[in-house]
């Protein structure tokens, strides 16, 4: 259907594929994504489609790949453009979508896609309002790492700090990381407003947790009594929200692993002063 030459049948059939699941939508988004390359479909009507995290097992390859194999640029821009995927974000085998554009011929598209030092994130920061209206306690909290990308990664050791809370079955990953427009398909609240304006991000876990070279900060996890008072996800996102602008050296995304952790730890197990990358953010300090 989505090959018909009738545009409303073509329509129809993207419309239906948007009410499919996570798994069933997994079937049919390479097909999909190559009528939207070819324009067979309207990118900016279809583009919604976009919202719902695919599973494609068992590469669980994220739409940014997909696009990316089809050496779609505008495909590609239209999911960067309203955060359904990051260009950090890695498959099962390891690989990002610029080195998927890479291996099947698309030099261009993967330059593009390549992760830039100052755009370091984990995750897509999709998962903010199913976080903000979870009602499970926060059961577990650990601190995890990413190196950075280039020079600064592989010579000075600069990693980019993330906490994995989890709360009842749901694992979700919250970073500090440089801000965003905010310019989503549908509703956006005004806690998603503030979070994009302060540059505090809300994944699903499973953004990352294929990530190459990702780590824990070791010795750095809470569970039962090392955890303070019963919070929520919502308790400890307002309270991050407090803690203003993202900013270089002043609130980074250690920062806000560093006050996250904290807020979550029982009074012995808090944390004096930043566990990693102190250096590097003394050296940042004067920078915005």
């Amino acid at each position: 259907m989505l090959e018909d030459p009738d545009a409303w049948v073509r329509s129809a059939a993207c419309d239906a594929l948007g009410g499919l699941s996570s798994i069933q939508l997994a079937k049919h988004s390479s097909e999909l994504v190559k009528n939207l390359a070819e324009k067979k479909l309207d990118l900016e009507s279809s583009s919604a489609i976009f919202r719902v995290p695919i599973q494609s097992a068992p590469s669980r390859d994220t739409w940014l790949h997909i696009a990316a194999k089809h050496g779609s640029f505008e495909v590609c821009r239209a999911v960067l453009h309203g955060r359904f995927a990051a260009p950090a974000q890695r498959n099962y085998h390891k690989k990002t979508a610029s080195d998927v554009a890479a291996a099947h011929g698309h030099k261009e598209l993967a330059e593009e896609l390549k992760p830039k030092v100052l755009e370091t994130r984990g995750g897509t920061g999709a998962a903010f309002a199913k976080a903000w209206d979870c009602k499970d306690m926060v059961t577990e909290v650990s601190w995890w790492m990413l190196p950075l990308p280039g020079v600064v990664g592989s010579c000075f050791g600069t990693v980019h700090s993330m906490l994995k809370i989890r709360a009842g079955e749901k694992s979700f990953l919250i970073e500090g990381a440089f801000p965003e427009q905010v310019k989503r398909y549908g509703e956006t609240t005004e806690e998603i407003k503030q979070a994009a304006k302060n540059g505090l991000f809300v994944s699903e876990w499973s953004d990352v947790e294929n990530a190459d070279n990702l780590r824990d900060l070791h010795g750095k996890q809470l569970w039962g009594d090392h955890l303070g008072n019963a919070i929520t996800t919502r308790d400890l996102i307002r309270h991050l929200l407090r803690k203003g602008l993202y900013n270089t050296g002043r609130n980074n995304c250690h920062h806000t692993a560093f006050h996250g952790y904290n807020f979550c730890a029982a009074t012995k197990e808090q944390l004096r002063s930043l566990p990693v990358n102190y250096a590097q953010t003394k050296l940042a300090w004067g920078f915005p």
